[in-house]
């Protein structure tokens, strides 16, 4: 009697493990079970996401002249060069993810900003937007600087030479005597 409850036991959690593993490749698994899928007997993994995290996150800044030019834009150091260490050690990680969630926020604001048809320069008073702003303003700057602009892009991870694609612009911020 011990070895049939056993065996039956060790069947329905094999199925149960196979039906979770395919329903993370397909949206549709879940729909050949509504009860479970409603129980939440299948469960959606979120580190095989449908959408993984493939974009390397920038936030850059570029630098407005008192003749009126404007500089090319430079990287605010957030990224360490990936190594095969950081598949398992990466303490360091945490940089990113703040930067991520406060790129995340910022573009989740500015688009309910938009979508309200409200002011945009409301985005200002936000606090990812004021944290960005100042990680971009407390980079070095020459003398001849008068305002500065901070603009978050990302490019694909994997890839051996990226292009950038631009997700928020900023505007110019003056710049002080003490710092800019």
């Amino acid at each position: 009697m011990d070895y049939l409850l056993l065996s039956g036991v060790c069947i329905w959690l094999s199925v149960w493990l196979t039906v979770s593993i395919v329903a993370q490749f397909s949206d549709r698994v879940g729909d050949y079970f509504p009860r479970s899928k409603r129980l939440g007997l299948i469960p959606l993994w979120t580190f095989f996401a449908p959408n993984p995290g493939v974009h390397d996150l920038h936030l850059l800044y570029r630098d407005k002249l008192k003749g009126g030019g404007v500089r090319e834009a430079y990287c605010v150091p957030t990224i360490d060069r990936r190594c095969l260490r950081h598949s398992f050690w990466n303490p360091e990680k945490f940089r990113n993810k703040i930067l991520s969630d406060l790129a995340e926020s910022l573009v989740a604001q500015y688009a309910q900003i938009v979508k309200d048809q409200r002011n945009v320069r409301i985005i200002m008073l936000s606090t990812a937007y004021l944290v960005l702003v100042n990680l971009a303003m407390k980079m070095p700057r020459s003398p001849d600087v008068v305002a500065r602009q901070f603009i978050l892009a990302r490019d694909k991870t994997f890839e051996s030479h990226p292009a950038r694609e631009i997700i928020f612009l900023s505007e110019f911020h003056r710049c002080h005597e003490v710092g800019c």
